[in-house]
């Protein structure tokens, strides 16, 4: 039987594991080369996590108060995975041709991203972007604080008398909730420095900065405008490649193949090895973490039902042939294969119909048959459809 190739099809990754991981408030989340670990922030020790996840490559990792765990990936792409289900989705930033620059989380489905100069929100399950005009072309760093302020690193963009525009300060900016006008709170001195690779917020208020240039970890006082440098770089421990701030405000920072954390005397302290040479990236467990629910059959865009939304996602990917191998991106299915059978297909329209809940009628939405004689009166492109083996190809998420 002929695939159906739909060029604006839907992704939905789904990674099935036998068990879920275990994440409480303060462990950090580390994922690596070979699979993941969960560090405890308490002794440092670190277990291995049973995600079914074995990426060559993640760039930026934050975890969600829902629990949802966001993270970065080549050509633009973003993965939401519930640590309980090992379930995902992924979706491609529009417009982003490698990682994104930087990204923060506004809520589950809503996140900031800095990337090429701009500052924009997405809208993860509907693909939608809106660019923020905050006056600001942003670089690599971008953080939520606790009191929900933003804080991004860049520069001013003034605009002259002739509509040119020229760059002014450059460092940390705070955008306030009720206000997008930025606000400086940490310049770059002298000029040229560059900070921001990683802005990381404690509860104080203060926020830890790498500044790029020299390598040093920088503490800031957003209200004084005070800076102390808690980490100079030494060639013989290797670069800087990730932090993160713990509930208890201790900073945790990934360097080389190790990870260590700031003690009160701002001392490295080095807990121990890792399971696997190659680290990726880190992320804290939030104090208000909640343990996520393993996901609802037929509940195809993961939103906690099942209803037309979940309807039109698998009547999108009808038709795809999905792959039993795992590789780079690890064993991957198709949140529409509702079975797990590999084919979506008419079997999980007649689980999704029997699960349809929530008041929502299935009377007036065709049977697969209709759909499958609609689909082909209006797509020409008909081929076999397998998983790709390039990240470039895959199509942005849409609802």
């Amino acid at each position: 039987m002929p695939r159906i190739c739909l060029t604006a099809a839907i992704l939905l990754l789904v990674c099935r594991a036998a068990f879920g991981v275990t994440l409480s408030p303060g462990d950090f989340l580390v994922a690596q080369r070979g699979g993941w670990s969960v560090v405890s922030s308490v002794t440092g020790e670190s277990d291995e996590a049973a995600l079914p996840f074995t990426y060559r490559r993640v760039q930026g990792m934050e975890i969600a108060s829902s629990g949802s765990i966001f993270i970065g990936q080549p050509n633009g792409l973003i993965t939401r995975i519930n640590p309980t289900s090992g379930k995902s989705l992924s979706g491609v930033v529009p417009g982003v041709v490698d990682y994104v620059d930087g990204f923060a989380l506004l809520d589950d489905e809503t996140l900031l991203i800095s990337d090429s100069g701009k500052l924009f929100t997405w809208e993860f399950l509907s693909n939608s972007t809106t660019e923020l005009d905050v006056g600001l072309m942003t670089s690599f760093g971008v953080a939520r604080a606790d009191n929900g302020d933003l804080l991004v690193e860049g520069y001013e963009q003034l605009e002259g008398s002739d509509g040119s525009v020229s760059l002014g300060r450059q460092g940390v900016f705070r955008l306030g909730l009720d206000s997008l006008t930025p606000e400086l709170v940490l310049e770059a001195t002298p000029p040229g420095v560059s900070y921001g690779a990683w802005v990381e917020t404690r509860s104080d208020g203060k926020f830890y900065t790498l500044e790029r240039n020299a390598r040093d970890i920088v503490l800031a006082d957003p209200a004084t405008g005070e800076q102390s440098v808690v980490f100079a770089y030494l060639e013989y421990y290797g670069l800087v490649t990730d932090m993160a701030v713990g509930p208890d405000d201790k900073l945790w920072i990934l360097i080389s193949s190790q990870y260590y954390y700031l003690d009160d005397d701002g001392n490295l302290v080095w807990p121990g090895d890792w399971p696997t040479s190659t680290h990726f990236a880190i992320a804290a467990v939030p104090g208000d973490y909640v343990d996520p629910q393993t996901p609802i059959p037929a509940d195809i865009n993961g939103d906690g039902s099942v209803d037309a939304k979940d309807y039109a996602a698998w009547t999108s990917q009808y038709g795809w042939r999905l792959s039993r191998g795992s590789g780079t991106f690890g064993t991957t299915a198709n949140a529409a294969d509702v079975n797990s059978d590999y084919y979506v297909d008419a079997a999980d329209y007649t689980i999704w119909r029997d699960a349809v809940s929530g008041g929502v009628s299935h009377s007036g939405i065709p049977e697969p048959r209709t759909i499958v004689l609609t689909i082909l009166s209006s797509i020409p492109c008909l081929a076999q459809r397998r998983r790709p083996s390039n990240i470039s190809t895959i199509p942005p998420l849409m609802f």
